[in-house]
């Protein structure tokens, strides 16, 4: 886990797990190709997923989560945030919709995309 106390986290054209961490900045992981675990204090994440969906865990107290994905990944969505919007691009087969609250299979479920924000937006887009 590459870990910062003070600044912005940056994973760019990385093709195994990653993992990020930082109290007072963004999170930005660009053409990861493999488990993403991103985690900002005080800032936003951004991820951008290339392959396969191997488990992606992202959370932020202070901004929006922004996770790039392939249109046929294969996940199960566990996504909340503090009444604040969630969007996806891709079709959420939803079990649990609310404000604040989106869950479900995406493309018949796969490894679990859990994303939590306390003071942001959180979408997910596909480069299409």
């Amino acid at each position: 886990m590459l870990r910062h106390r003070g600044g912005n986290v940056i994973a760019e054209d990385v093709r195994s797990d990653v993992g990020l961490k930082t109290s007072g900045g963004d999170v930005v992981a660009k053409a990861i190709d493999g488990a993403i675990s991103a985690r900002t204090s005080g800032g936003g994440v951004t991820a951008e997923l290339l392959g396969q969906n191997r488990g992606i865990s992202a959370s932020s107290s202070g901004g929006s989560i922004v996770l790039h994905l392939p249109k046929n990944i294969a996940a199960t969505l566990d996504a909340s945030s503090n009444g604040v919007s969630i969007s996806s691009d891709l079709p959420v087969s939803t079990h649990e919709e609310g404000r604040g609250k989106l869950s479900g299979a995406i493309n018949g479920g796969g490894p679990t995309i859990k994303l939590h924000t306390a003071a942001g937006r959180i979408k997910l887009v596909t480069g299409e």
